[in-house]
């Protein structure tokens, strides 16, 4: 037992090294940095306690940054599911072509998100490719997207939710796949139709995997930077100044870097505490035993 354990911390070691070096080390160093007036290019700082703080509570674009990242967080995290969901359900059948329509979802995965952004930037210009497709139903041809402070972060939302719904469809695909096909048939020889089977059989049986998408979309929506860089820059004006942005426009675009250490740890602790809390919720809904 003592030689497999050694065997395993020392396949370990590796990913641990860059983990404490990459991660655990920064974060260790980001709470005494948020509490200074740091230089970054003399290299100096002084201690200036909870300045930083209070700086930012008296910030109103703080305070519309932490706005748009609650809106990009359900605007992207409800969407995600309840596709991953239809998706995961379709996919799951024996339907022709199938595995053709996961390489579809699934592509734009994979795609750089710098690179899919440039081409968003024009599919969502006034004579782009949305607002042709949306015109046959919707009035908002003519209208620019980015340009608009209305429309700017819902965009934002569009390509987020575009480039990474077939990552969690294959989630709920692969969940969909573990559960015992004698469940459904069961409940379908009790008389339960497709949707009940859906709502009272797969679902449960389906929660854990979704708790799981719930708790990494959430994440990922905070973090979210590359696409609101490339496409809007924060704006127009701070239409899309989301935390991670405005951390980034704060530590390295005015070199503030103690208020920027001071918002990675407000994000830091908000992310903790919104992901304690879902876990929480989840004992009301997550079944774990079939």
């Amino acid at each position: 037992m003592r030689r497999e354990a050694l065997l395993g911390w020392a396949l370990m070691a590796p990913s641990l090294v860059l983990l404490g070096t990459f991660v655990v080390l920064p974060v260790l160093l980001d709470v005494p940095l948020s509490l200074m007036q740091y230089d970054m290019i003399a290299a100096s700082g002084r201690w200036v306690g909870l300045q930083n703080y209070t700086a930012l509570a008296a910030d109103p674009i703080f305070w519309q940054a932490v706005g748009h990242t609650l809106e990009l967080a359900l605007g992207t995290t409800v969407p995600l599911l309840v596709l991953a969901i239809l998706f995961g359900l379709v996919l799951n059948r024996r339907v022709r072509g199938g595995p053709v329509y996961r390489t579809i979802l699934f592509v734009p995965y994979v795609i750089p998100l710098v690179a899919s952004s440039i081409a968003w930037i024009w599919m969502l210009s006034s004579n782009g490719f949305v607002n042709e497709v949306l015109g046959l139903v919707l009035p908002v041809r003519g209208v620019t997207w980015l340009d608009s402070s209305t429309w700017a972060l819902p965009g934002i939302m569009l390509v987020t939710v575009w480039q990474f719904v077939g990552y969690y469809t294959v989630l709920v695909l692969s969940g969909l796949q573990g559960i015992p096909r004698e469940i459904e048939e069961a409940a379908r020889i009790d008389g339960a139709g497709e949707i009940r089977l859906a709502w009272s059989v797969t679902l449960p049986l389906l929660s854990p995997t979704l708790l799981f998408c719930i708790v990494v979309s959430v994440i990922a929506s905070f973090r979210v930077f590359d696409q609101i860089y490339v496409m809007t820059g924060g704006g127009p004006g701070t239409a899309t100044m989301t935390l991670v942005f405005y951390l980034y426009q704060q530590g390295f675009g005015f070199l503030n870097t103690g208020a920027g250490a001071s918002v990675s740890v407000v994000l830091l602790v908000g992310l903790m505490g919104v992901t304690w809390l879902q876990l929480r919720m989840a004992r009301q809904w997550v079944t774990y035993q079939l």
